[in-house]
């Protein structure tokens, strides 16, 4: 704990003297954007002129109104609106983040200029006091600014970005554990000249200096995506560059711009952006605003850099409604390992298959295709054993002692798009390796997903291609050399991927992406072709992976990857297909693993495992994080999904 500073306790007074300036917002009228203007300058200085300091941000305790203020020179303050010191913190801070912890705590993120490090510290209300938690450095460039990101799936996270316009995103606080943290989330580049940043739950803002403000999603399963807020243009509101970046209790989000003179309010409330310009005239440069709303009133803070002095204005202000923010609500599960990153970056897991080794269940095996390199092996702690370079393999599927002519073996086939063929594979239950046999090519132009069955004492391998036309080849041995012959051929309305065989009733579960799931028999050449589900209430396009999970020999599930909305739905096959449940898969805090998010192929199998007696499911996450990497696959304890799903008795 650091105490109150008495050495700052018994300087000279330091006063702080507001001039209330009561002005009417336009912003509550129809009209998209308003300005106001005040006809006398507005004097609230803290301290004597030259404080250096770049941020005066509200605190609201039980004796009124205090602030948070930073000083290059003289450290980190608590101050009072009579401008009375109750808490003081040597050093020399510049930005300064404050995010809400409990009723007795603030977690403050602070930039010391002199060491070049994130400080991390709390305040305790009560206590009036600091403490110091840890650090954030960046080795590589000198850090500018940044924000807390308070998210809806359950984390506090802290933006660091540098003057290279790189962000790194570090977990630093686990809401649901209460429990400090560190570490790195992701990194990603924002922009040159990005020098400021703020967050609400849902989205992330960035101020680029010489162009304006921007959005992405907050959510780090997500694909960036920057999406323009308020640019810089001779034809909008703003027309200088902008200086700093702070969100109201409303999530009006409040723009600095030293250049203007002037601070902007933004609000996209009812699909219409309303904007708000508060000049403060010639003589003051406001670098950053905070702001505090109560009983109709706004409380603006500024920091002139032209007269290094803190500001306030005090503004008549109607609170827009808070729009509701969408949390990560619903059933969610953890995944309780996560394999190795594939070897290539960008979008190279696709699809898992699982062996379990009967003669020795410690040596099974998850197979992971990188589609642009090859099929991976890893064992159940998720290290990869092997790596296969054959070629750009997509989908994977095995069979156990699979019956193929006179043979009977452990057999894995994956799409090979380098060379249009069915790559087949042996798996060895002697010692859990994987070994390449042969190439089966096919007619197909583009082969794309694929699944294996093992129905009426034959072996098959159903392929299709992104044009639709799917193809079921039936396994066969020439000359002691595995082959295979195409005995039936059909065509889907558009691009299908994921395939699944029950192999119980020889019933192939196919997956057109942007439409819904279809269904087909292996029992003969002119079996009817039928659309069961649709893309709609539950299921979101795209329409990827689908598995089979079998509970007993009355319930089982297929569980589909709707990639549209990061989620996984799952059908009760013995009830009509019947929708049963959907669930996604969030970050674990205590194992450091992220969620999973735009899937692309799983696999489920309810056969025992070490540590696992329901068995698993094993998605392809699009985006591995914590911290970002290449793509890999997480694996999910099925006794964690079972419960989340309705029985065929509750029907």
């Amino acid at each position: 704990m650091e105490a109150i500073n008495k050495n700052a306790l018994s300087m000279s007074k330091i006063t702080l003297v507001t001039i209330g300036l009561w002005l009417s917002l336009m912003g509550c009228s129809h009209s998209t954007s308003s300005e106001s203007k005040g006809s006398e300058p507005v004097v609230s200085q803290l301290g004597e002129a030259g404080i250096k300091g770049n941020g005066a941000i509200p605190l609201e305790l039980d004796n009124g109104t205090h602030w948070y203020v930073t000083s290059e020179l003289n450290g980190l303050w608590v101050l009072d609106d009579k401008g009375h010191t109750h808490a003081h913190k040597d050093g020399n801070y510049e930005a300064l983040s404050v995010q809400r912890l409990s009723p007795e705590k603030d977690l403050l993120a602070a930039l010391n200029k002199e060491s070049g490090m994130l400080e991390l510290m709390t305040f305790h209300r009560s206590e009036l006091t600091f403490q110091f938690i840890d650090h954030i450095e960046n080795p590589k460039a000198k850090l500018e600014n940044q924000c807390f990101h308070n998210s809806a799936e359950g984390y506090l996270s802290l933006l660091a970005i540098d003057v290279q316009g790189q962000v790194d995103e570090w977990l630093v606080y686990d809401k649901k554990h209460a429990a400090h943290k560190k570490q790195k989330l992701r990194s990603f580049s924002a922009a040159p000249n990005t020098i400021a940043c703020v967050s609400d739950s849902e989205r992330i803002y960035l101020a680029e200096e010489h162009i304006g403000v921007w959005s992405i999603q907050g959510n780090i399963e997500t694909k960036l995506v920057r999406t323009p807020v308020l640019l810089k243009s001779p034809n909008s509101d703003l027309k200088d560059d902008v200086s700093g970046l702070s969100l109201l209790a409303d999530n009006t989000l409040v723009i600095s711009s030293e250049d203007a003179h002037a601070v902007f309010l933004v609000n996209n409330h009812k699909q219409e952006q309303k904007i708000q310009k508060i000049s403060f005239g010639e003589e003051i440069k406001p670098r950053t605003a905070h702001g505090f709303i109560s009983d109709g009133q706004l409380l603006l803070s500024i920091y002139d850099d032209e007269g290094d002095q803190y500001l306030t204005r005090r503004i008549s202000y109607t609170s827009y409604p808070k729009a509701n923010q969408k949390t990560h609500s619903g059933n969610v599960v953890e995944a309780s390992f996560e394999t190795e990153p594939v070897r290539k970056h960008g979008d190279a897991a696709d699809d898992p298959a699982i062996w379990v080794n009967s003669k020795q269940p410690q040596k099974s095996r998850i197979l992971g295709t990188d589609k642009r390199s090859g099929l991976s092996v890893y064992d159940f702690n998720g290290a990869e054993l092997q790596h296969l370079n054959v070629g750009r393999l997509n989908n994977v599927d095995l069979r156990t002692e699979l019956k193929v002519g006179e043979k009977t073996l452990s057999l894995a086939a994956a799409s090979n798009r380098t060379h249009n063929s069915i790559s087949l594979f042996k798996l060895n239950e002697s010692n859990g390796d994987v070994s390449h046999l042969t190439e089966i090519p096919t007619t197909l132009d583009n082969i794309y997903g694929l699944c294996m069955a093992s129905w009426n004492s034959r072996g098959y391998v159903i392929a299709n291609d992104a044009d639709g036309r799917y193809q079921i080849l039936e396994l066969n041995q020439q000359n002691a050399a595995l082959s295979a012959q195409k005995v039936r051929e059909f065509t889907l309305p558009s691009q299908p991927e994921g395939c699944v065989v029950d192999d119980n009733s020889g019933y192939l579960y196919m997956g057109e992406e942007d439409a819904g799931i279809w269904r087909t028999s292996l029992q003969s050449a002119t079996s009817s072709i039928d659309k069961l589900i649709s893309v709609g209430e539950h299921l979101a396009a795209d329409v990827e992976g689908l598995a089979i999970y079998v509970k007993n020999e009355k319930e089982r599930f297929l569980v589909a990857s709707s990639q549209g909305d990061d989620s996984y739905v799952a059908y009760q096959i013995d009830n009509g297909l019947t929708y049963s449940g959907r669930f996604k898969v969030g970050i674990n805090m205590k194992k450091s693993i992220d969620g999973s998010s735009e899937t692309d192929g799983l696999a489920a199998t309810s056969l025992p495992l070490p540590g696992y007696p329901k068995g698993i499911l094993v998605v392809q996450d699009g985006y591995n994080q914590l911290p970002s990497e290449p793509q890999n696959f997480k694996i999910i304890d099925w006794q964690d999904i079972g419960p989340l799903l309705l029985s065929t008795e509750a029907h």
